[in-house]
């Protein structure tokens, strides 16, 4: 009986914290709220670098330092909300080749692209390959968002980047560039 209340008990809060019928919000659509879900969590990429950067029990620290170990750390953080994060995910091809993504999340026809900024040159690259990422993705119909995680820790890039290239492009009826750490 005492597990039984216990789970009315979470029940009944969980109840408590839905937003009320007649408000409209990102919960009202699962995969606004998943999307944004994904967005924030590409803000806050930069933070779980930082806790990774000294091992409390003093083990080896995990480094990031290119772009492959931000797939790594953020492929690790994907999977502890989404249960089918696909690896590399081949796109139709478009002017004869195709290209792979790092992650698609199918169930909401998300692609997720990362990319890493080393010194402020690097902003021309980085527009280059995300215009791009935005033809190839927005070919696909199994595609209608994107998000783009560019991770900066040296602050490299122009503050504007993100509101630059965010917003819907052809194909793709939503496109999130999001610069972690973000600029203030």
């Amino acid at each position: 009986m005492r597990q039984v209340n216990n789970v009315a008990g979470a029940l009944d809060y969980v109840r408590s914290k839905e937003p009320d019928a007649g408000s409209a919000s990102a919960a009202d659509d699962p995969v606004d709220a998943d999307l944004e879900l994904i967005v924030g969590l590409a803000r806050r990429f930069h933070e779980a670098v930082l806790s990774l950067a000294k091992h409390p029990h003093g083990g080896a620290p995990l480094k990031i330092t290119d772009e492959w170990d931000c797939q790594y750390l953020f492929r690790a953080i994907l999977t502890a909300y989404f249960p089918q994060v696909r690896d590399e995910e081949w796109n139709p091809s478009v002017a004869g080749s195709a290209a792979r993504c790092e992650f698609f999340l199918k169930p909401l026809a998300t692609m997720i692209e990362l990319k890493y900024a080393r010194k402020a040159s690097d902003a021309k690259k980085v527009k280059t390959e995300l215009a791009t990422d935005f033809v190839d993705y927005g070919g696909n119909p199994l595609v209608k968002r994107m998000v783009s995680l560019v991770y900066d820790p040296g602050n490299v890039l122009p503050a504007t980047l993100a509101t630059d290239l965010s917003g819907p492009r052809q194909g793709l009826e939503r496109v999130e560039v999001v610069v972690s750490p973000p600029r203030i």
